[in-house]
């Protein structure tokens, strides 16, 4: 082939894929910020729930690190709510029992669950399980400052249509 022939040829190919081209940069900023929207939309009324509001008291700080509506083929859908309580006394805390409280609009509690915190979580075993496992329930104290994590994870099909969740240190052996 002859390079003005050639010439020709590479010159018509860029004449016609520029403005493709052109257009497509033009039109993926549009595509782009559609799809974003749809994603939010979607997370928006699949996901949302009220967020847990934590309520601290003058002897445990009470902080929300995960509050998520986990969903699985296997399984049904769960409300994972993680956290941190902190110690803010002068002295040893031996173990926290932290209450998850879900709440209609006026405040009356719909439902609610009780978990320890993860160093005293063998204060919840029941007999059977002390069987098994051949121990007695036991916890590490907190230090003061210290900090220790709770998890619940709740399915949705317990629980009611709730307006608030509140969680905070229902009980504080010391």
């Amino acid at each position: 082939m002859n390079k003005p022939l050639l010439a020709i040829l590479l010159l018509i190919s860029l004449t016609l894929t520029a403005p493709a081209a052109a257009r497509m940069q033009l039109m993926a900023p549009t595509v782009e910020r559609n799809a974003l929207a749809h994603q939010a939309l979607y997370n928006r009324v699949v996901h949302d729930h009220p967020l847990a509001k934590p309520i601290p008291n003058s002897r445990v700080g009470v902080r929300i690190m995960t509050d998520r509506i986990l969903r699985s083929c296997c399984m049904p859908p769960m409300l994972v709510i993680a956290g941190k309580v902190v110690n803010l006394t002068k002295r040893p805390i031996n173990y926290v029992r932290v209450r998850v409280a879900f709440e209609n609009p006026s405040g009356h509690a719909l439902h609610a669950e009780t978990v320890y915190n993860s160093k005293a979580v063998s204060m919840d075993d029941t007999p059977e399980i002390e069987r098994m496992l051949h121990e007695k329930p036991h916890f590490t104290p907190l230090a003061p400052g210290a900090s220790d994590t709770f998890v619940f994870s709740v399915p949705l099909m317990v629980l009611p249509k709730f307006a608030k969740v509140r969680v905070y240190a229902n009980g504080v052996g010391q």
